[in-house]
């Protein structure tokens, strides 16, 4: 948020004018990946490609997603996502054909 969204939403008047993020927004900005697997494979390998020593990414959740949902989450990551990036070594870029 920038400074003049904080300072509208300190007036409950004007709050509803702050035009604050949406979801949409973090997802079209890439501050967030959602979608099938194929398209999160797909964002990932657009990213390795960008960025050829990426050789780590950081996965976590949503606060307040149930224990049960989480978990399902990532085991469906683990066996869907991750086995389109084969095993490399450090700083060798991980292409699958």
């Amino acid at each position: 948020m920038t400074d003049e969204q904080v300072e509208i939403m300190r007036d409950p008047k004007r709050a509803p004018t702050a035009k604050l993020p949406r979801i949409e927004d973090a997802v079209n900005a890439g501050g967030f990946l959602t979608g099938s697997s194929q398209e999160i494979i797909d964002h990932l390998k657009a990213l390795e490609q960008k960025y050829p020593a990426l050789d780590r990414i950081s996965v976590s959740l949503s606060v307040g997603v149930p224990k049960s949902e989480a978990l399902e989450q990532l085991q469906r990551f683990a066996e869907e996502v991750i086995p389109a990036f084969k095993k490399t070594k450090v700083g060798e870029p991980a292409l699958v054909k």
